[in-house]
């Protein structure tokens, strides 16, 4: 119950997994192994920028890792929900009727209840009731897969990336309105304008040999 408002809400308490290292150390890996590759492109220069971009930038993103090995702070991700809300929410359209937004924080209920030294660890998020991968049919999972990668494209095109774009950071809303909702977000940063033109070619040749 909100104790603010007197109302019964339905949220997700997310609290922050630890010990994570290697699960980090694998995903740094297949980092490491697709942006060596980009750097060494001997075809394209567009693919080579884009790689000492993205190099910089998970550099920077491995370096500001909690040492103890935390998978995600929360409290970081409550102050990103502006950037993540601007690359990513999209109302729907008539061709396409599937909105997109971010999961965001109940503020009011982590001033109330959680403790300020707390909050990296623990958020109070909004609970959306979503498909499972494996629940649904092949058309169900074309179109997921088609959503998340125009979202992101998006995301880049408005000059927002996040270096965990995988679909299990998407969450596909069970309701009746086609709801797309991105969560785990507290590594969006903003791009310089160079480094959207690098992104956005490096889409376009891969979406050229797809």
């Amino acid at each position: 119950m909100n104790p603010k408002t007197n109302q019964i809400e339905e949220v997700v308490l997310r609290i922050q997994k630890e010990f994570v290292h290697k699960k980090i150390s694998e995903e740094a890996k297949n980092w490491k192994s697709t942006i060596s590759k980009m750097v060494a492109d001997k075809h394209d220069p567009d693919i080579r920028r884009a790689g000492k971009m993205l190099e910089e930038e998970y550099s920077e993103i491995m370096r500001t890792l909690n040492k103890s090995g935390v998978e995600l702070n929360l409290e970081k991700q409550s102050l990103l929900e502006p950037l993540a809300d601007e690359g990513y929410t999209r109302a729907a359209s008539k061709t396409n009727k599937t909105s997109f937004e971010i999961d965001k924080s109940k503020k009011e209920l982590i001033e109330s209840l959680i403790p300020a030294e707390f909050r990296s660890q623990i958020s109070i998020l909004e609970y959306i009731p979503h498909v499972r991968w494996e629940d649904m049919n092949y058309i169900e999972k074309a179109k997921f897969a088609k959503d998340v990668v125009e979202a992101e494209a998006r995301a880049i095109a408005k000059g927002k990336f996040d270096p965990e774009p995988h679909f299990a950071n998407w969450l596909k809303h069970s309701g009746e309105q086609e709801r797309m909702v991105r969560i785990d977000f507290d590594k969006i940063v903003s791009l310089k304008p160079s480094e959207v033109e690098s992104l956005k070619s490096v889409v376009r040749v891969l979406a050229k040999k797809g």
